[in-house]
């Protein structure tokens, strides 16, 4: 187990292309941190330079107080497992599982256990003699992972292990990954462009964009208290609802389109007249009474998802987009128009210039 510390950690490619550019982390023995943003973020590149794949341009990256930007990756004590498995086809799992630790010069019985217990944990017992052409792609991770786990390293590092599954393999594996990283104790550093896996699995999360850190936090400090409007937008499914308008008179409005409203139930902390970005996430709008709404949807279409109903349509009728998200199964046919209402905390206000948070 181990910390991590990067300071001003920055690459540059030959050029002049920026990657990545002043990234700053604390990351604490035993945490799993998810690096997650869109693709060519630089979540990888991170993620690379953590295991001496990538040189490191600017900053410094220590473990264990130790600084490492020039160890070979070898010498890092790290443990990395890719999106497309890399094993060795000619090998058997035992094979692909033994290869390090034999390089390591380890005693056999030393080997003999450590493999013992990664394929008891990993429940891959009953493949040990299987080549990797005769195992599914979720078995295949397993391996991955167990190849991983019997180096027994300071720090794993995972590059969108998952993203080669399927949805319902997906979810098995990631309640796999998380007791795993409960039962081992061990620092977990995983890259994954799914905000659904970011939320599950991770003790705080990292959000990457264009190349900066955007926000760290934990996933409900990120799903409550977005820094930025970025952040609100990536997180939450649906995504958050988004009106950009100008703050009315009374300070209990917002104005859009000219004349169409937004009203508050208090008045908003920010100026008259400011423009701004207002958020509301689709789970923290209701139905209201006729008359008692603060806005109107008018329905466009239904996604039945079984427990609950996502109903997308328009703010008030205009160009605006609206998602609602209803408990159970609901129906409403299109053009009609339901009343909403929602909690001033659950109201999101950022700046219509820079994104930045205001309240």
């Amino acid at each position: 187990m181990a910390t991590l510390n990067i300071s001003s950690l920055g690459k540059v490619y030959p050029g002049g292309v920026t990657a990545v550019s002043d990234v700053n982390m604390d990351i604490d023995d035993g945490e799993f941190i998810v690096l997650v943003g869109p693709s060519g973020c630089g979540k990888s590149t991170i993620l690379r330079m953590i295991a001496g794949l990538e040189t490191i341009t600017e900053g410094e990256l220590q473990i264990d107080d130790r600084r490492v930007n020039e160890l070979e990756p070898g010498d890092r004590d790290i443990a990395m497992v890719f999106q497309n498995y890399a094993l060795y086809p000619h090998m058997s799992v035992r094979g692909n599982m033994e290869y390090g630790l034999k390089n390591e010069g380890l005693p056999k019985a030393e080997i003999a256990k450590r493999i013992a217990e990664a394929s008891r944990t990993l429940r891959l017992e009953d493949y040990l003699d299987r080549k990797p052409r005769q195992l599914s792609g979720g078995q295949r991770q397993r391996v991955a992972m167990g190849r991983a786990i019997v180096r027994d390293p300071k720090v794993f590092l995972f590059d969108e292990p998952l993203s080669n599954l399927d949805a319902k393999l997906r979810t098995q594996l990631r309640a796999e990954l998380k007791a795993l990283h409960q039962r081992l104790g061990a620092t977990f550093i995983y890259v994954t462009h799914d905000q659904v896996e970011a939320m599950s699995l991770a003790d705080r999360i990292i959000i990457m964009n264009a190349g900066r850190v955007e926000q760290i936090g934990t996933p409900m400090d990120l799903y409550l208290r977005p820094a930025t409007r970025f952040v609100a937008d990536f997180i939450g499914s649906p995504a958050m609802n988004m009106f950009e308008g100008t703050v009315g008179e009374d300070r209990q409005s917002l104005v859009y389109h000219g004349a169409e409203q937004v009203h508050f139930a208090a008045e908003l902390p920010v100026s008259a007249g400011q423009s701004v970005i207002m958020g509301v996430r689709p789970e923290h709008l209701q139905h209201a009474a006729e008359g008692q709404g603060q806005m109107d949807l008018t329905v466009g279409f239904l996604e039945q998802l079984g427990a609950d109903t996502v109903v997308h349509g328009t703010l008030n009728g205009g160009d605006s987009v609206l998602s609602i998200r209803l408990h159970g199964v609901q129906t409403s046919a299109p053009g009609t128009r339901l009343p909403l209402t929602f909690a001033m905390e659950n109201v999101h206000l950022f700046d219509a210039q820079n994104g930045a948070r205001l309240n």
